[in-house]
This record gives structure tokens, C-alpha cells and sequence, in this order.
């Protein structure tokens, strides 16, 4: 099935629209880890930097999948180097998704088999 010009056009501005979006919440979650890198270690509340930092990153994921999405028809007609750089950030937010549910799960089983 070939895609018309104006099919084209419109997933390239969704892609474009997400990942800016996606690309200010990584920035927010970069400007919450500096900032909890350069606070002192004596401050109460300095773990609530390494909330902001999860939270933007939790946030930002449905944006890269969205993003990926919409390139994924695409993928024969931008270059290779181009489709791999827009789904880099899904991947990696995925696979930081993952690690946090395995992570989880694995203090769930530890505490019930500890009690």
C-alpha cells in the first residue's frame, strides 16, 4: 500500500508535534537530576529531585511510542540512521519501564518470602 503525499505529511507532523513534547520532558527530567547532583547532600527534600527525574521519564514514554508509531510507515521512506534516532528514546524509556516493573516485582517476592 502506498502512502499519499498528505498521509506522509500528516504522520510526519504527529512525529514532529510528540517529540518535541518528548524532547522537553527529557529536558525536564536532565534539569531535575543536575539538579539533585548540585544540591547539597544535607537537604531534607533532595530525594524530590529523583521524583521529578522518574516522573518526566514516565511521562515522556507514551510520547515516544507515539512518535515511533507514527514513523513506523515511514520507515522505507526516511534513511535508516533517521528512524533509528527517533526510536532510540522509545526503546531506552521501554526498556527503563521494564527495569523499574522487575524491579518491583522483585522487592514484592523478597518481602513476602522474608515474612
Amino acid at each position: 500500500m502506498e502512502l499519499t503525499r498528505q498521509r506522509k505529511t500528516a504522520l510526519i507532523s504527529v512525529a514532529a508535534l510528540f517529540s518535541v513534547g518528548g524532547l522537553g520532558l527529557l529536558a525536564l527530567s536532565a534539569w531535575y537530576g543536575i539538579s539533585y547532583l548540585s544540591d547539597t547532600p544535607s537537604n531534607p527534600y533532595r530525594s524530590e529531585y529523583l521524583e521529578g527525574v522518574g516522573m518526566s521519564l514516565v511521562i515522556a514514554f507514551p510520547l515516544w511510542l507515539v512518535v515511533s508509531a507514527a514513523t513506523y510507515p515511514l520507515r522505507f521512506t526516511i534513511s535508516r540512521r533517521l528512524y533509528v534516532a527517533v526510536n532510540a528514546p522509545a526503546v531506552g524509556l521501554g526498556l527503563m519501564q521494564l527495569g523499574m516493573l522487575i524491579f518491583i516485582a522483585a522487592k514484592i517476592v523478597t518481602r513476602h518470602h522474608a515474612a
